[in-house]
């Protein structure tokens, strides 16, 4: 197997194999904690013009220490990658890599589900017994 022509097809090879691209987003890891996402804007502003920015934070607001960064054009987001090696923000070397949505992938019964959450399986319970253990009227409880 021949070695990758480019950083970009090392990045292509190393992502997730289900997932969609984000076009003009990247990928930042390696954030420090007290990173506030406008230091993030005027870090990325030298590669283009940034359309937003985003910190991902934990349920007690506590950052995880990734996040993205959206620009204008994809050219800018390309670059970025590109020239991604030598990003330093707070003494740290950031982590820069195509943003992409992940989707789970769930096997049920032989077949495959691409969603964002897997689907709740169903029971294997005979209808007769069904019947016994939901008697009709008292499904409706469930929908008030």
């Amino acid at each position: 197997m021949a070695a990758p022509n480019s950083q970009l097809d090392t990045q292509l090879s190393t992502a997730p194999k289900y997932g969609t691209l984000i076009p003009n987003r990247i990928f930042v890891g390696g954030i420090s904690g007290d990173t506030t996402e406008s230091e993030l804007c005027r870090v990325f502003s030298a590669y283009g013009n940034v359309k937003s920015t985003k910190i991902i934070v934990d349920r007690a607001g506590v950052s995880k220490g990734y996040g993205f960064v959206t620009f204008e054009t994809e050219q800018e987001a390309q670059r970025l990658q590109s020239d991604g090696e030598c990003v330093v923000l707070r003494d740290r070397k950031l982590n820069i890599a195509p943003a992409i949505k992940k989707q789970s992938v769930c096997t049920t019964n032989g077949a495959i589900y691409y969603a964002a959450t897997p689907p709740t399986p169903m029971s294997n319970m005979p209808i007769d017994q069904f019947a016994a253990v939901y008697p009709p009227g008292k499904i409706n409880l469930f929908f008030h």
